[in-house]
């Protein structure tokens, strides 16, 4: 682990928040092209992703901290304090996408072209950030024998390395988004897609985390992925039926 890339004058700086503002203005730079690309007003959602950014941080920690609320009952620096990790998510992505709601409403932006735009950018983004959970030691897997088990500062023994798995199957994803966004059938199905890709990697990956399962099966995670894969799919299904209609 590295949790500290570097200190200059006495000042550490972060690898965890290095990695998370790279994977933000990769994401960024990125989420531009994808704007300009579907017709969009590029001051508009170089605003909407201001804010998205603000609400994807607020959200995520507060994701966090209910998430493990013990540890943090009754000490409300160690709320605020996210230098070294403590982001969730499923937090930041459901705040994010009321941000969107309230953009598209308010501006009178489509929805679908809005919410495509942001498909690629959101699969690199998070696959970068994932790093700085790896170098923090923070989100570490269940205890393992394999030749590629790495140690974490926050747990015994070698640990799967869960962060780099959900880094490259994100990152497969984002490869499969790029492929997919040429033969989509209907405004918003890249979306969808990736809303589901992010469902499955994180279901998958959580089995490698050590971390609290209902029924020794299950956890928090994994169910709430359930439904972020579930209500996409159904919303895809519905849209392809109308699509077929029109035929």
């Amino acid at each position: 682990m590295h949790p500290v890339l570097f200190s200059i004058g006495g000042l550490d700086i972060y690898t965890y928040g290095v990695f998370v503002t790279l994977g933000l203005f990769v994401g960024l730079l990125l989420l531009e092209k994808q704007a300009k690309k579907r017709g969009l007003d590029v001051d508009l959602v170089s605003r909407f992703a201001f804010w998205g950014i603000v609400a994807a941080i607020v959200g995520a920690r507060i994701g966090w901290v209910v998430q493990y609320w013990p540890m943090y009952r009754g000490n409300w620096w160690a709320i605020l304090n996210v230098r070294e990790g403590g982001l969730a998510f499923h937090g930041g992505l459901i705040l994010t996408i009321i941000v969107g709601f309230y953009f598209v409403l308010r501006y009178k932006i489509s929805l679908a072209k809005l919410s495509d735009a942001a498909a690629l950018p959101l699969a690199l983004g998070y696959a970068i950030g994932r790093w700085g959970c790896f170098f923090n030691g923070c989100c570490w897997g269940t205890p393992t024998e394999v030749p590629w088990g790495v140690y974490s500062r926050f747990a015994e023994g070698l640990r799967h390395p869960v962060q780099i798995y959900d880094s490259l199957l994100t990152l497969a994803l984002f490869f499969y988004l790029i492929w997919r966004s040429k033969s989509t059938k209907f405004g918003g199905q890249l979306f969808l897609e990736t809303l589901m890709g992010f469902a499955i990697v994180r279901f998958v990956v959580e089995f490698f985390r050590d971390s609290v399962k209902f029924n020794n099966w299950l956890n928090q995670t994994q169910v709430l992925m359930l439904g972020l894969f579930i209500v996409p799919l159904i919303i895809q299904i519905i849209n392809l039926r109308r699509v077929k209609s029109r035929k």
